[in-house]
């Protein structure tokens, strides 16, 4: 989740902020050349690097075996069988 809003972050905010400057101090040309690496980092990161972690993070987990606790009970009071009679 982290590595997704820190992706649309730098995807839109930031290389749009850095695009403006690129156009305004180098040119159309080298904002031509930075939108194609933005393309391809958005491909890259966004797309492939977002599955893999997608799959790391949500991977079912194997099943740790359980404990078996046997217990055993025993009574300690003495039983009434027969009742004896004066």
């Amino acid at each position: 989740m982290i590595a997704s809003s820190s992706f649309t972050v730098i995807n839109y905010i930031i290389v749009d902020i850095l695009s403006i400057l690129v156009e305004l101090f180098f040119g159309h040309y080298a904002l031509t050349v930075l939108q194609t690496c933005t393309d391809l980092m958005w491909a890259l990161f966004f797309h492939l690097g977002l599955s893999l972690i997608s799959c790391l993070c949500f991977r079912k987990r194997k099943e740790k075996p359980t404990k078996v606790i046997s217990i055993t009970q025993i009574n300690t009071r003495p039983s009434i069988t027969a009742v004896k009679h004066d």
